[in-house]
Protein backbone atom coordinates (compact mmCIF):
# COMPACT_ATOMS: atom_id res chain seq x y z
CA UNK A 1 0.00 0.00 0.00
CA UNK A 2 1.58 3.42 -1.14
CA UNK A 3 2.28 5.32 2.33
CA UNK A 4 -0.14 7.95 1.74
CA UNK A 5 -2.96 5.42 2.93
CA UNK A 6 -0.33 4.18 6.04
CA UNK A 7 -3.31 4.02 8.79
CA UNK A 8 -5.87 3.77 6.87
CA UNK A 9 -7.32 0.62 8.64
CA UNK A 10 -6.64 2.15 11.84
CA UNK A 11 -8.16 5.18 11.65
CA UNK A 12 -11.46 2.71 10.00
CA UNK A 13 -11.01 0.77 13.38
CA UNK A 14 -10.97 3.92 15.71
CA UNK A 15 -13.46 5.78 14.00
CA UNK A 16 -16.06 3.46 13.07
CA UNK A 17 -18.85 5.71 13.82
CA UNK A 18 -17.51 8.67 10.92
CA UNK A 19 -16.58 6.27 8.39
CA UNK A 20 -20.34 4.01 8.73
CA UNK A 21 -21.44 7.68 8.16
CA UNK A 22 -19.15 8.43 5.40
CA UNK A 23 -19.95 4.72 3.47
CA UNK A 24 -23.56 5.28 4.29
CA UNK A 25 -23.22 8.56 1.94
CA UNK A 26 -25.80 8.89 -0.80
CA UNK A 27 -22.91 10.38 -2.70
CA UNK A 28 -19.47 9.43 -0.82
CA UNK A 29 -17.47 10.56 -3.80
CA UNK A 30 -18.39 14.08 -2.91
CA UNK A 31 -18.81 13.98 0.67
CA UNK A 32 -15.61 14.57 2.86
CA UNK A 33 -13.95 11.46 4.44
CA UNK A 34 -13.37 11.13 8.46
CA UNK A 35 -10.80 13.14 10.33
CA UNK A 36 -7.65 13.97 8.67
CA UNK A 37 -8.24 11.73 5.41
CA UNK A 38 -9.91 14.59 3.37
CA UNK A 39 -6.69 16.88 3.67
CA UNK A 40 -4.55 13.34 2.89
CA UNK A 41 -6.99 12.76 0.18
CA UNK A 42 -7.31 16.25 -1.19
CA UNK A 43 -6.45 15.12 -4.74
CA UNK A 44 -9.43 13.76 -6.28
CA UNK A 45 -7.33 10.35 -7.58
CA UNK A 46 -6.59 9.65 -4.13
CA UNK A 47 -10.46 9.53 -2.63
CA UNK A 48 -11.48 7.25 -5.77
CA UNK A 49 -8.98 5.13 -4.86
CA UNK A 50 -10.27 4.53 -1.22
CA UNK A 51 -13.80 4.77 -2.96
CA UNK A 52 -12.87 2.30 -4.93
CA UNK A 53 -12.41 -0.43 -2.40
CA UNK A 54 -14.73 0.94 0.13
CA UNK A 55 -17.69 1.76 -2.42
CA UNK A 56 -17.39 0.52 -5.57
CA UNK A 57 -20.68 1.23 -6.78
CA UNK A 58 -19.93 4.80 -6.59
CA UNK A 59 -16.90 4.59 -8.34
CA UNK A 60 -18.45 5.41 -11.71
CA UNK A 61 -19.76 8.75 -10.75
CA UNK A 62 -15.98 9.80 -9.48
CA UNK A 63 -14.68 9.15 -12.43
CA UNK A 64 -17.13 11.01 -14.30
CA UNK A 65 -16.49 14.11 -11.96
CA UNK A 66 -12.88 13.57 -12.09
CA UNK A 67 -12.68 13.45 -15.94
CA UNK A 68 -14.87 17.36 -15.70
CA UNK A 69 -12.93 18.55 -13.30
CA UNK A 70 -9.78 17.63 -15.43
CA UNK A 71 -11.18 18.28 -18.84
CA UNK A 72 -14.61 19.61 -20.10
CA UNK A 73 -18.47 18.19 -19.23
CA UNK A 74 -18.65 17.30 -22.48
CA UNK A 75 -16.50 14.01 -22.70
CA UNK A 76 -18.76 12.34 -20.16
CA UNK A 77 -21.94 13.64 -22.22
CA UNK A 78 -23.77 11.24 -24.73
CA UNK A 79 -24.58 12.68 -27.24
CA UNK A 80 -27.06 12.26 -29.94
CA UNK A 81 -25.63 10.56 -33.06
CA UNK A 82 -26.88 12.87 -35.75
CA UNK A 83 -27.72 10.77 -39.03
CA UNK A 84 -27.43 13.40 -41.44
CA UNK A 85 -23.91 14.30 -40.57
CA UNK A 86 -23.13 10.34 -40.99
CA UNK A 87 -25.03 10.59 -44.65
CA UNK A 88 -22.89 13.33 -45.54
CA UNK A 89 -19.11 11.25 -44.42
CA UNK A 90 -20.60 8.20 -46.14
CA UNK A 91 -20.85 7.19 -49.94
CA UNK A 92 -23.96 4.74 -51.40
CA UNK A 93 -20.94 1.87 -51.31
CA UNK A 94 -20.86 1.77 -47.74
CA UNK A 95 -23.81 0.51 -45.93
CA UNK A 96 -25.01 1.85 -42.44
CA UNK A 97 -26.15 -0.53 -39.55
CA UNK A 98 -27.27 0.11 -36.11
CA UNK A 99 -26.27 -1.94 -33.50
CA UNK A 100 -29.69 -1.60 -31.42
CA UNK A 101 -30.10 -1.47 -27.56
CA UNK A 102 -33.09 -2.27 -26.04
CA UNK A 103 -35.88 0.43 -26.45
CA UNK A 104 -33.79 1.84 -29.83
CA UNK A 105 -35.85 1.61 -32.54
CA UNK A 106 -33.90 3.48 -35.70
CA UNK A 107 -36.75 3.61 -38.61
CA UNK A 108 -37.80 7.32 -37.29
CA UNK A 109 -34.19 8.75 -38.11
CA UNK A 110 -34.21 7.12 -41.26
CA UNK A 111 -37.67 7.86 -43.10
CA UNK A 112 -36.81 11.31 -42.00
CA UNK A 113 -33.42 11.69 -43.44
CA UNK A 114 -35.04 10.10 -46.54
CA UNK A 115 -37.63 12.64 -46.18
CA UNK A 116 -34.95 15.78 -46.22
CA UNK A 117 -33.23 13.77 -49.21
CA UNK A 118 -36.66 13.05 -50.95
CA UNK A 119 -35.47 9.58 -51.51
CA UNK A 120 -37.75 6.80 -51.51
CA UNK A 121 -37.39 4.01 -49.13
CA UNK A 122 -38.33 0.32 -48.57
CA UNK A 123 -37.85 -1.73 -45.47
CA UNK A 124 -37.59 -5.21 -44.67
CA UNK A 125 -38.17 -6.53 -41.29
CA UNK A 126 -36.01 -9.97 -41.47
CA UNK A 127 -36.74 -12.94 -40.34
CA UNK A 128 -37.58 -16.79 -40.74
CA UNK A 129 -38.68 -16.95 -45.22
CA UNK A 130 -37.19 -13.58 -45.66
CA UNK A 131 -34.26 -14.56 -47.10
CA UNK A 132 -35.51 -14.39 -51.47
CA UNK A 133 -37.27 -11.19 -50.39
CA UNK A 134 -34.40 -9.29 -48.97
CA UNK A 135 -32.07 -10.25 -51.80
CA UNK A 136 -35.06 -9.32 -54.36
CA UNK A 137 -35.17 -6.07 -51.95
CA UNK A 138 -31.74 -4.85 -52.74
CA UNK A 139 -31.55 -5.73 -56.35
CA UNK A 140 -34.80 -3.53 -57.13
CA UNK A 141 -33.16 -1.14 -54.91
CA UNK A 142 -30.07 -0.89 -56.93
CA UNK A 143 -32.06 -0.80 -60.34
CA UNK A 144 -34.49 1.66 -59.01
CA UNK A 145 -32.13 3.85 -56.92
CA UNK A 146 -34.16 3.44 -53.67
CA UNK A 147 -32.99 3.36 -50.11
CA UNK A 148 -33.26 -0.09 -48.85
CA UNK A 149 -33.36 -0.91 -44.94
CA UNK A 150 -32.94 -4.13 -43.16
CA UNK A 151 -34.08 -4.61 -40.04
CA UNK A 152 -33.49 -6.96 -36.92
CA UNK A 153 -30.63 -8.67 -39.22
CA UNK A 154 -29.80 -10.76 -35.46
CA UNK A 155 -33.21 -12.52 -36.58
CA UNK A 156 -32.02 -14.06 -40.11
CA UNK A 157 -28.22 -14.84 -39.15
CA UNK A 158 -27.77 -18.01 -41.74
CA UNK A 159 -28.59 -15.07 -44.31
CA UNK A 160 -26.39 -12.90 -43.36
CA UNK A 161 -23.27 -13.89 -45.37
CA UNK A 162 -25.59 -13.53 -48.63
CA UNK A 163 -26.02 -10.30 -47.73
CA UNK A 164 -22.40 -9.85 -47.18
CA UNK A 165 -21.50 -10.81 -50.78
CA UNK A 166 -23.91 -8.58 -52.18
CA UNK A 167 -22.10 -5.90 -50.69
CA UNK A 168 -18.77 -6.82 -51.47
CA UNK A 169 -20.51 -6.97 -55.06
CA UNK A 170 -21.78 -3.55 -54.93
CA UNK A 171 -18.14 -2.21 -54.03
CA UNK A 172 -16.88 -3.84 -56.74
CA UNK A 173 -19.31 -2.30 -59.17
CA UNK A 174 -18.02 0.90 -61.55
CA UNK A 175 -21.04 2.51 -61.05
CA UNK A 176 -23.43 2.67 -58.33
CA UNK A 177 -26.74 4.50 -58.67
CA UNK A 178 -26.41 7.83 -56.68
CA UNK A 179 -28.96 7.58 -55.13
CA UNK A 180 -28.69 4.43 -53.80
CA UNK A 181 -28.61 3.27 -50.02
CA UNK A 182 -29.04 0.65 -47.80
CA UNK A 183 -29.24 0.79 -43.73
CA UNK A 184 -29.31 -2.33 -41.64
CA UNK A 185 -30.27 -2.96 -38.19
CA UNK A 186 -29.16 -5.90 -35.82
CA UNK A 187 -29.44 -6.19 -32.11
CA UNK A 188 -25.72 -7.50 -30.82
CA UNK A 189 -25.31 -10.95 -31.49
CA UNK A 190 -22.56 -13.60 -30.39
CA UNK A 191 -22.87 -14.86 -34.61
CA UNK A 192 -22.89 -12.27 -36.23
CA UNK A 193 -20.25 -11.69 -39.37
CA UNK A 194 -17.45 -9.81 -37.90
CA UNK A 195 -16.32 -9.32 -41.47
CA UNK A 196 -19.80 -7.98 -42.25
CA UNK A 197 -19.84 -5.42 -39.77
CA UNK A 198 -16.10 -4.48 -40.75
CA UNK A 199 -17.95 -3.64 -44.26
CA UNK A 200 -20.10 -1.28 -42.68
CA UNK A 201 -20.60 2.02 -41.18
CA UNK A 202 -21.59 1.19 -37.46
CA UNK A 203 -23.70 3.49 -35.23
CA UNK A 204 -24.46 2.54 -31.71
CA UNK A 205 -27.32 3.60 -29.73
CA UNK A 206 -28.67 3.57 -25.97
CA UNK A 207 -31.56 4.67 -24.83
CA UNK A 208 -30.97 8.16 -23.63
CA UNK A 209 -31.03 9.02 -19.65
CA UNK A 210 -32.53 11.63 -18.12
CA UNK A 211 -34.84 14.55 -18.96
CA UNK A 212 -32.18 16.67 -20.50
CA UNK A 213 -30.80 14.17 -22.69
CA UNK A 214 -34.63 12.98 -24.28
CA UNK A 215 -35.08 16.45 -24.76
CA UNK A 216 -31.77 16.67 -27.06
CA UNK A 217 -32.38 13.38 -28.97
CA UNK A 218 -35.99 14.85 -29.65
CA UNK A 219 -34.41 18.38 -31.19
CA UNK A 220 -31.82 16.14 -32.89
CA UNK A 221 -34.78 14.23 -34.19
CA UNK A 222 -36.71 17.33 -35.42
CA UNK A 223 -36.57 17.79 -39.02
CA UNK A 224 -36.36 21.73 -40.18
CA UNK A 225 -37.30 22.84 -43.47
CA UNK A 226 -35.01 25.04 -45.15
CA UNK A 227 -35.97 28.30 -45.90
CA UNK A 228 -34.58 30.39 -48.89
CA UNK A 229 -35.43 33.57 -47.22
CA UNK A 230 -33.37 33.06 -43.95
Amino acid sequence: MPEVFNGLTTSITHSPKEWHRWYMSPKPEVASLPAEWETKCEEKLKKMIILRCLRPDRIIFACMDFVESKMKKEFIETRPVKLDDVYKNTDNREPIIFVLSPGVDPIDQITNLARTYEASIQTLALGKGQNEKARKLLQDGLKSEKWIYLANCHLSISMLPTIESEIQNIKKMSSVPEKFRMFMSSNPHPNFPVSLLQSCIKITSEPPKGIRSNMMRMYSLVSIPHCSKC
